[in-house]
């Protein structure tokens, strides 16, 4: 007959517990200044900038941070701050002022047909209609511009990531 008794499991001895804990601070020693994350370089030899120069920005602070020029028809202003380093700006406009957009701001083609590869929560990451890929830079910005045309309608969705450098 099967003995269906509870069983008592016996605790660790104490010099197995020391060892354990001791293996893992030499795991965590080892490692744990190897993650990824911990690396700051902005692939151009210069340390990042670890702040935005604003928090929660109006136009008017976008416009004059990064050059941008956003016409009148400029609507539906959402905006995410991913942390100190990155805004994520989604905003829709008259699909006839795009080329002026373009053009006043600055902004130079990204030779890439995407520059924002990430998803957002002002945005869909897969978007329907053409999308044209700008950028620019300045000595403490990059801005990442993609202008969503939609097949039908007279509205495009300007997507801008805003980062320190």
């Amino acid at each position: 007959m099967e003995d269906t008794s509870v069983r008592r499991v016996r605790p660790l001895h104490r010099p197995t517990t020391v060892v354990l804990g001791m293996l893992l601070a030499a795991a965590a020693a080892i490692g744990g200044g190897s993650c990824s994350s911990d690396d700051t370089s902005t692939g151009d030899g210069r340390s990042p900038t670890s702040t935005l120069p604003f928090s929660s920005p109006s136009r008017s602070q976008i416009e004059s941070a990064t050059g941008l020029a956003f016409p009148d028809s400029l609507a539906e202003y959402r905006s995410v701050e991913l942390d100190r380093s990155e805004l994520n700006i989604a905003v829709t406009m008259a699909v006839s002022d795009v080329p002026d957009f373009v053009s006043s701001s600055g902004l130079a083609p990204a030779g890439t047909p995407r520059v924002i590869a990430h998803a957002s929560p002002v945005w869909d990451q897969n978007p329907t209609g053409s999308i044209a890929a700008y950028s620019s830079e300045s000595d403490d910005l990059r801005t990442s511009v993609e202008v969503v045309t939609p097949p039908e309608g007279d509205r495009a969705t300007v997507r801008l990531v805003v980062q320190a450098r």
